[in-house]
């Protein structure tokens, strides 16, 4: 999540915009006259239960009666004149504008001044919103004007193909194996078209898969046959559909002596694949990624990356897909229709693209929300203060 604070009057300026006008164009774009949270969108408008949960978890956290205003993210830069999209990782973002700190939790907000990055008076809270509140708050839809990295990856198809589809997976997760079972393994056609490509990347979850995926990584440094690795992963994760039992180490190793006639000196590459992996898993949670699978869609063309988690059955991926991007996937589908037995009721709207208000909640839970958001702002403040030591 980020957290932006305009702070007048100080003259300080960023891209020749000085903090006074960034602070000026937002109370007029807001029509504010006192402290205000802000969130900062893209594409979509976050969901009324998120908005309303920011809005009160910020105003308890920092004791002040905040006001609050709903942004979107192209209207503000031509504001302010400042590139935000590519400073920011993930949208939507949260900020807030300070008139009169005498009305304000100055201890509280020195906190979060000490964890942001700082553009002029604009602070920039390093952590995404999911991560921010320890995965209490869930947003179905987040979008990243910044590409995850190809170094390393595991690219099935055209790294330079209009769609890229990078998968934050753990060998051990059973909603891994069913997306894998039920998604991908119907559209790996689609890869030999130049349309779209599948990017390996690990998420490391459960600490005792490691081993596995560090032999897969070996696997991929000793013959740089992205095929054989996702050949290879693809039947670890059907079986694991399919059986119920996550794979073991020793499967791994046969299907890798399989394929390759041996066994990669695991010794040979190992800090070097250790380092991969440690770098992909903390590249997933900078995306506000909390579980996995984590799926990154990059159209290439917008140059912009939506966000989502969890498992999604073929069909509702496709409409997700064709939404963001405006391509269908459904022309490149192969196999049984066995992709479309969980669509029935899961597929009559595609959220990560259409976000909106959910149904009504009662006011305790409101309350219950807004105290949970201020608690976790308080624990992951002084958590990022104590590891930028």
């Amino acid at each position: 999540m980020l957290l932006c604070i305009v702070l007048a009057p100080t003259i300080c300026c960023y891209q020749g915009v000085s903090a006074i006008e960034i602070s000026s164009v937002i109370q007029s774009i807001c029509n504010s006259t006192n402290n205000t949270l802000i969130i900062i969108y893209t594409i979509s408008k976050p969901p009324a239960y998120i908005v309303k949960a920011l809005h009160r978890g910020f105003s308890l956290y920092l004791e002040a009666n905040l006001s609050l205003c709903v942004i979107d993210l192209d209207k503000l830069e031509k504001s302010i004149g400042v590139d935000l999209r590519h400073n920011i990782r993930v949208f939507p973002a949260v900020g807030l504008l300070i008139i009169d700190t005498s009305e304000i939790n100055k201890t509280r907000l020195k906190q979060i001044k000490q964890v942001s990055l700082e553009y002029g008076d604009l602070l920039v809270l390093k952590e995404p919103i999911p991560l921010l509140f320890g995965c209490r708050i869930y947003i179905d839809s987040m979008y990243t004007y910044v590409e995850p990295s190809l170094s390393d990856a595991i690219v099935v198809g055209n790294p330079n193909a209009r769609i890229k589809v990078f998968i934050y997976e753990d060998l051990y997760c059973p909603f891994c194996a069913k997306l894998y079972r039920d998604v991908i393994s119907k559209l790996v056609d689609a890869t030999n078209t130049g349309v779209i490509a599948f990017v390996h990347k690990n998420f490391i979850v459960h600490p005792n898969v490691v081993p596995l995926h560090e032999y897969l990584e070996a696997m991929y440094m000793e013959c740089h046959d992205p095929k054989k690795v996702f050949n290879i992963v693809m039947k670890l994760y059907i079986d694991y559909a399919n059986s119920g039992t996550p794979p073991s180490e020793d499967k791994v190793k046969n299907l890798i002596k399989h394929e390759l006639g041996k066994l990669p000196d695991l010794s040979k590459y190992l800090n070097e694949v250790r380092s991969i992996i440690q770098n992909e898993t903390r590249e997933a949670m900078s995306y506000g990624m909390c579980g996995t699978p984590g799926i990154l869609v990059w159209d290439s063309e917008k140059g912009v990356g939506l966000i989502f988690s969890g498992y999604v059955p073929l069909s509702k991926f496709i409409n997700i897909v064709k939404q963001f991007t405006g391509i269908d996937l459904s022309v490149y589908t192969t196999g049984s229709p066995a992709s479309t037995v969980h669509s029935s009721s899961t597929t009559a709207s595609v959220s990560p693209v259409t976000s909106g208000s959910l149904p009504s909640i009662p006011l305790i839970v409101w309350i219950f929300i807004a105290i949970v958001v201020a608690a976790s702002i308080a624990i992951v403040v002084a958590y990022l203060k104590k590891r930028m030591r």
